[in-house]
């Protein structure tokens, strides 16, 4: 039997319902993970009280807080012997949605640090996280005392195609930038880091030679002094991230741990 037209209209009918659920729930992840919920994080504290130096730690899209201690990262910082206290943050890709990872990185970890006492405080982040450490940075640089972005995610591939036909950052010409571009606003103010890199903090980059965002890492390894890029083969994995997290730790210039214990609390 043919359908009838109430049938017809029937399954259009039940796909917009669908879309529309789609977008709500969309609409309501992004609204739960807006700037009015604090970020949540980890610490893990070499003494029951802070010390000078705090290295905050920025996840990837995908992964969270507590995969810095599961993937071994934690664990090595204290086999490095480093005088640091650490923090990991569960900034989720939903943060990122209209600039707000950098209002709630100041708001929930940074001045908090400076409240605490810490004078020296690191970012360091993986893929989306190696993002967020650097527009952090791009907006406070006085706050911060250096960076560590392991395989970094720095921009859409219009964008890195554009710098690299340029011949590299030294020679791209952003022209008049956006403020809400955060992409080429971010390659504008490493352009200005390579003018006068006495003026910003250190960043030291770690990436595998088959990553996918590899292209875009060579373009900031190029302007980036030699013993601050490190480079191994792997691709967007911890199997890579462990061993360049391990030789940027012993290059960074963070201060060294003579006794005390760590402890790790949420």
């Amino acid at each position: 039997m043919a359908p009838t037209p109430h049938h017809r209209l029937a399954v259009p009918l039940a796909a917009a319902i669908i879309v529309v659920a789609a977008v709500a729930i969309t609409v309501a992840c992004r609204l739960a993970l807006s700037a009015g919920s604090p970020l949540h994080t980890l610490r893990y504290q070499e003494r029951d009280r802070p010390g000078d130096h705090l290295l905050v730690l920025l996840p990837g899209r995908g992964s969270m807080a507590a995969d810095f201690a599961e993937q071994g990262l934690v664990q090595a910082v204290r086999d490095a012997g480093l005088a640091v206290d650490m923090v990991a943050v569960d900034a989720r890709l939903g943060h990122y949605f209209g600039g707000q990872v950098t209002t709630m990185l100041g708001r929930d970890v940074m001045r908090p640090a400076r409240a605490k006492g810490y004078r020296n405080v690191w970012l360091a982040g993986i893929s989306l996280g190696g993002l967020g450490a650097l527009l952090y940075t791009e907006e406070h640089p006085q706050e911060v005392a250096g960076v560590i972005v392991l395989a970094p995610y720095l921009g859409d591939p219009p964008l890195i195609d554009e710098i690299r036909g340029s011949g590299g950052v030294r020679q791209w010409e952003p022209g008049l930038v956006d403020q809400a571009d955060y992409q080429r606003r971010l390659w504008a103010w490493l352009k200005e880091v390579v003018a006068t890199p006495e003026q910003f903090p250190p960043i030291f980059l770690g990436f595998g030679r088959q990553d996918r965002f590899a292209d875009a890492h060579e373009l900031l390894a190029e302007i980036l002094p030699r013993d601050r890029v490190f480079a191994t083969d792997g691709g967007h994995e911890w199997a890579t991230w462990r061993p360049l997290w391990g030789a940027i730790l012993a290059h960074a210039d963070l201060p060294r741990r003579h006794h005390g214990r760590w402890e790790g609390r949420p």
